[in-house]
């Protein structure tokens, strides 16, 4: 659930759906007829409308409060023309953008990227040495601060995708209600962690504590959870505590995983008593996966195959970062879920085809059918 709190009426209704959402979705059959399941063009279309913004992957997104959205991106084209053509685009490590409107039909969307030396396009959070940086959640702090965290990532070339990650990174931006293009930020001192891991897949908020899932290895990515002082991260210098399977500890030497397969990319939230946790699961040709639990330190349930891309149909798939959007306004018992396209075949991504159909985030809504039943 966002920080920000909605009608009682409309919490009641979505206590009621997660309670069947609950019930159902202990199951691991492809596609539960459960499930119900549609495109959602209209927020499609928000994100293609810029001139100059021509797609990007992650899509990650905070509730900024009011009627404010921050959006998130990795890899992104911008142009360097009007023409809205890829071939005449940079690809800029990430980049951001902000919602105006819940409602993507009536919401209007401003993108963010910095400019480099000679006026070329550069990454919004620029690179430091080597190193660039990836987003992954955040979070508002009601009248305070935003805290984003960020995984660095360093370039491979010729060597497996071309890159490795490199640990994450933790930000504060103390004026968020500020025009993006006059942000600045400091980075919260964190201890040294001896794992192998990246922490802030998706964060919330508990009491006096900011809570991040993390993630260690590589398929399957096993989620962990740390906790970090509230208070702490404001003053630039915080400490951590992580879930050993039954107390916050601050030895992180030995974690419990408490999903098995978390997904490098992913959302974790709650709806009324019940928390979800939205995945890319499987490789190249995924499906869009969620598991349930009564509390977000588990036990979660078996996987339940909600939808299949139909890009994951395509000719050398490539649909990876699904994640749900609980700020969006998509309708009573429905969810907002996003997924990123993309092709091992990179020079798909220039064609007419592919500049129409990949490489921009693509939308849909579902809910439980018997969740819907409750609606009416």
């Amino acid at each position: 659930m966002s920080t920000w709190q909605r009608s009682a009426g409309n919490a009641s209704r979505r206590r009621s759906a997660a309670a069947t959402m609950l019930a159902l979705c202990a199951c691991t059959t492809p596609t539960p007829p459960a499930w119900e399941a549609e495109p959602w063009p209209v927020a499609d279309a928000l994100f293609q409308r810029d001139r100059r913004w021509l797609g990007g992957d992650a899509v990650y997104s905070v509730d900024l409060g009011g009627d404010r959205i921050l959006w998130l991106f990795g890899d992104s084209f911008v142009a360097t023309s009007d023409r809205r053509d890829r071939r005449e685009a940079v690809m800029v490590r990430n980049s951001l953008a902000v919602q105006q409107g819940r409602d993507p039909a009536h919401a209007a969307v401003s993108f963010q990227w910095r400019t480099g030396d000679g006026g070329a396009p550069g990454p919004y959070f620029a690179d430091e040495g080597g190193l660039g940086f990836w987003p992954l959640h955040g979070i508002r702090i009601r009248g305070g601060p935003l805290f984003l965290f960020q995984t660095r990532v360093r370039n491979t070339p010729g060597q497996g995708l071309g890159f490795s990650i490199d640990g994450w990174r933790l930000l504060c931006i103390d004026e968020p209600d500020a025009d993006p293009a006059s942000w600045r930020w400091r980075e919260v001192t964190l201890p040294k962690v001896p794992l192998s891991c990246v922490i802030g897949t998706a964060v919330w908020r508990d009491g006096d504590h900011v809570v991040a899932l993390g993630t260690q290895g590589n398929g399957p990515h096993r989620g962990l959870l740390c906790r970090i002082p509230l208070a702490e991260m404001r003053r630039g210098s915080a400490s951590m505590q992580w879930w050993d399977g039954s107390r916050w500890i601050a030895d992180p030497a030995a974690p419990s995983f408490v999903i098995d397969d978390a997904g490098p990319e992913c959302s974790l939230h709650r709806i009324g008593q019940t928390w979800l946790h939205v995945y890319s699961r499987g490789f190249g040709a995924t499906t869009v996966a969620v598991h349930t639990a009564a509390e977000a330190v588990g036990p979660w349930s078996a996987p339940c195959d909600v939808l299949t891309p139909p890009e994951s149909r395509e000719e050398t798939p490539f649909v990876y970062a699904a994640k749900a959007h609980p700020a969006l306004d998509v309708g009573p018992g429905w969810i907002a879920i996003s997924y990123a396209t993309n092709s091992f075949d990179f020079a798909r991504l220039f064609g007419k085809s592919g500049q129409q159909q990949l490489y921009w985030p693509r939308f849909w809504r579902v809910r439980m059918r018997d969740a819907a039943a409750t609606q009416s």
